[in-house]
């Protein structure tokens, strides 16, 4: 699924507010599992409560179901706990970030093509991106691209269609999208805008 963020991430390899990133689910483990369990338990019932919520099967899979449901847990002390269950990975300068509900946006087919048409430039990770990316592409590949941009394509279209794919179809997770300076100074401060 691709996303675009929409908050400046608190990570120490933090990619810019508006990209678009190809992410990938993640899969809680137990402890993450247990940890918004009890922030919802505590929240709606009391810490008196928690742990025999937690020990009944038919209590913990509804709760389980219910917080699947929502993007941010209440939690009766610290305000809201990230969602474990609606959290994604994204590859960003080879490391590899997990993102929460609260920061990102799910982008329909439509919305991502017109973004990476008229606001959004693809930027490349590692050399396997460059390459592809530079292949606008790789030798044979350039004339395809410089046809397809003759005939009427935009950059994104001849990449795609460099690429053997459909112009107009979603594009394969080669890279990441940065939103163009002139539009993200727009909805940014400075330093969300940077990486």
């Amino acid at each position: 699924m691709w996303i675009m963020l929409i908050k400046k991430l608190p990570t120490v390899v933090s990619p810019p507010k508006l990209s678009l990133f190809y992410s990938y689910k993640h899969r809680p483990t137990e402890d993450e599992i247990n940890r918004c369990l009890k922030a919802y338990i505590w929240a709606e019932y009391g810490g008196l409560r928690v742990t025999a919520h937690l020990e009944d099967k038919k209590l913990r899979d509804k709760y389980i179901a219910i917080i699947k449901d929502t993007d941010k847990i209440r939690d009766g002390l610290f305000g809201y706990v990230p969602n474990e269950f609606k959290a994604v990975w994204i590859y960003y300068k080879n490391e590899k970030i997990k993102v929460y509900p609260h920061e990102y946006s799910i982008l329909t087919p439509e919305n991502l093509k017109s973004y990476m048409i008229k606001s959004h430039e693809l930027m490349s990770d590692n050399y396997a991106t460059e390459q592809i990316q530079n292949t606008k592409l790789c030798k044979g590949q350039r004339f395809v691209y410089d046809a397809a941009l003759v005939d009427g394509c935009d950059d994104f279209q001849a990449i795609m269609v460099a690429l053997g794919k459909d112009p107009l179809d979603i594009p394969p997770p080669i890279g990441w999208w940065r939103c163009k300076p002139k539009y993200a100074q727009v909805y940014c401060y400075e330093d969300e805008m940077t990486g």
